[in-house]
Parts: C-alpha cells; sequence; structure tokens
C-alpha cells in the first residue's frame, strides 16, 4: 500500500524546491545568495533546495519575504508549457 501522507510530502517537497529555483534564476539570484540571506548553514539550506526536507513554517515564510512572494506561490503546480505549432 502506497503511504498517501509521504507522496503527497515527497510531492510538495518537491514542488517547492523547484519553484524557489524557478524563482531565483527569473531574478538573477543563485542558491548561495539565498543560504546567505537565509542566514542558514548549507546542511539545513541545502536538502530544502533539493527537494529532500520540508521546512519548518518559520523558514517558508522567511524564504517567501527575502524572495517577495506569496506562500502559496512556493506550492504552485507550473503553468504548462505553451504548444508549438507545427
Amino acid at each position: 500500500m502506497v503511504d498517501m501522507v509521504a507522496l503527497h510530502e515527497d510531492t510538495a517537497k518537491a514542488l517547492m524546491a523547484s519553484n524557489i529555483r524557478r524563482i531565483l534564476a527569473a531574478r538573477g539570484k543563485s542558491a548561495y545568495w539565498l543560504q546567505r540571506q537565509m542566514g542558514l548553514g548549507q546542511g539545513s539550506f541545502y536538502p530544502i533546495i533539493n527537494g529532500e526536507r520540508m521546512p519548518a513554517f518559520l523558514t517558508v515564510a522567511k524564504l517567501c519575504a527575502i524572495l517577495d512572494t506569496p506562500m502559496e506561490t512556493l506550492l504552485e503546480e507550473p503553468a504548462p508549457a505553451p504548444r508549438k505549432k507545427t
């Protein structure tokens, strides 16, 4: 039997990591820049940015403040890529 809670948690971690990286890329910022802004050590920060760990609520709030983005943006599914006309 599949553990649905773990499945949803894994999906949320992956979505959050992907969205953080997307936001950083759009703003021309690096993961290292965000780590320094957060004041976190590598051992705490990189599992979040790599989708291995779900951050605590206050860490998410700090991420959102630094990235100037609403919290729900971090868990949004990416929009589908536009189809190319042939």
